[in-house]
């Protein structure tokens, strides 16, 4: 038969369900992977802070006196 063609593909409804159950999925797992990310900075957040205070503690056996503000690039180098 020359003149039928098969047509081959999907259909708008079926289309349209993939869409709802990937955003379904989607709102499901962006604010478990934003919860996740955010436990997993509190450590290093911590880790911080602790070395922060740890530098504080020998600018003040160094000088007798907290660093003020504007000293505290010295204390937040990386080594």
């Amino acid at each position: 038969m020359p003149g039928s063609r098969k047509i081959v593909g999907f259909s708008l409804i079926e289309l349209m369900i993939a869409l709802v159950i990937a955003s379904l999925l989607a709102a499901v797992a962006l604010p478990a992977y934003r919860d996740h990310m955010i436990r997993g900075a509190i450590p290093q957040a911590t880790g911080g802070l602790s070395l922060f205070a740890m530098r504080m503690e020998e600018y003040y056996q160094d000088h007798r006196t907290y660093a003020k503000p504007h000293d505290w690039r010295f204390l937040l180098r990386h080594d």
